[in-house]
């Protein structure tokens, strides 16, 4: 039997405003607008009854942070394997950029969970926004080897901002029941 039951979302809504927010105004530096995000996504996972939206987000954040915290080791591979030129054909550009090859990859799979987090949030709330959010999350991280890809990975930090201050302070949800 399939019951409906509606869930109080309020306080998981205005953390996820502020840590948009938070994000918005400083992207690369913030960590606790990352935290208060996270908090806001578990809270409506578990509202929610989806999983997903908070071990998504926080599989990208694990992604990310190891990414951050070996980004420095791939930069000193630099002189290390510009030494290899010496005794090789290797072309040059190529040894430098192999460590931000590197990083890139790890940012953009983080982009994918992110994605997938946000669409799992779109789907059990019904917030389009969300879906749109990750869409432009994930295309901006592909990108961002070029500088459009910045602007447009804001646009969805814009759009998951607009997404949560969409979402309503309640929602209705089914669940199904045992017996009958």
């Amino acid at each position: 039997m399939i019951e409906r039951e509606i869930v109080d979302i309020k306080n998981a809504r205005a953390l996820g405003i502020a840590g948009a927010l938070s994000l918005l105004a400083n992207p690369y530096a913030s960590l606790a607008g990352i935290i208060i995000l996270y908090i806001a996504l578990k809270r409506l996972s578990e509202a929610l009854g989806e999983k997903r939206i908070a071990d998504d987000f926080l599989l990208a954040l694990i992604i990310s942070f190891v990414v951050l915290l070996l980004a420095p080791f791939a930069t000193l591979l630099v002189p290390f394997l510009m030494a290899v030129l010496v005794y090789t054909n290797f072309p040059y550009w190529l040894i430098i950029a192999i460590p931000f090859f590197i990083i890139w990859i790890g940012l953009s799979l983080s982009a994918y969970f992110v994605k997938r987090s946000f669409y799992a949030l779109s789907s059990a709330s019904g917030e389009e926004s969300f879906r749109k959010a990750g869409d432009y999350i994930l295309l901006g991280a592909i990108l961002s080897v070029f500088l459009v890809g910045v602007i447009i990975f804001f646009i969805g930090q814009i759009y998951e901002t607009l997404a949560f201050f969409s979402l309503p302070d309640s929602l209705e949800i089914a669940k199904t029941s045992e017996g009958g």
